[in-house]
């Protein structure tokens, strides 16, 4: 049976800043960072278009010592969802560098503030979600799928699944044959018209009768964040 999805929501090229928010007050989590807005981010030149790929960049101020921290860019996105298949075609990620921690597939829980101590987390609690169920969830390639090692693997295609009562991810290195099957543009209505239960087993599937998703997950939105330490 298939589950084939109907993307809803482009995000790439020209709609992708359009569609997000840049987050330019003090770094919540302490990190030796000074988010810029918009025009402060262009200047910088830390974010723009590449067109050899057709894709977006973003960056960090890696050459100016600033004893505040250095400029760094957080984007949420302006729409929210709930549930869903989220999609993203990934070249290149922060590297492997000391105090470095980049984001993606995150959002709000109940509180409207993931940080285990923020005001209000005793709403989350009797929320339990067992350990990940492992499958290879990465198209037949075994290659690392983070920092360093996954850019020399020329990055890859992640794809989160947020159902009913799981949220299973997917990570296809651009040379895996998963990739060339399933995200390939000569593959249109694959493109197009994504089906999960064709996938193999994911990366990571959380899941469990311990939670309810509809009542915790809500209204998320897409966070990509480069922050440098902090708590």
């Amino acid at each position: 049976m298939s589950s084939s999805k109907l993307f809803t929501t482009a995000l790439a090229l020209q709609n992708y800043f359009p569609s997000f928010s840049l987050f330019s007050s003090p770094d919540p989590t302490n990190g030796f960072v000074q988010y810029q807005n918009l025009s402060s981010a262009a200047s910088h030149s830390l974010l723009g278009y590449l067109s050899p790929h057709n894709s977006i960049y973003l960056g960090v101020d890696h050459t100016t010592k600033d004893v505040s921290g250095r400029a760094s860019l957080r984007l949420e996105s302006n729409k929210s969802w709930n549930r869903g298949l989220l999609v993203v075609d990934i070249r290149h990620m922060p590297a492997s560098q000391c105090g470095t921690g980049a984001g993606e597939f995150t959002g709000t829980m109940v509180t409207g503030n993931w940080d285990v101590d923020a005001p209000g987390q005793g709403k989350n609690a009797g929320c339990s979600i067992r350990a990940p169920e492992s499958g290879d969830g990465m198209g037949g390639a075994q290659v690392p799928s983070y920092v360093t090692e996954f850019n020399d693997a020329k990055g890859g295609v992640y794809a989160m699944e947020w159902a009913e009562s799981s949220i299973s991810v997917w990570f296809f290195p651009h040379d895996s044959p998963g990739y060339t099957e399933y995200f390939s543009q000569s593959n249109a209505t694959a493109v197009t018209s994504p089906d999960p239960s064709t996938w193999g087993p994911p990366m990571a599937r959380f899941s469990g009768s311990g939670c309810d998703f509809s009542e915790r997950f809500v209204d998320m939105k897409i966070v990509f964040n480069t922050a440098l330490c902090g708590e």
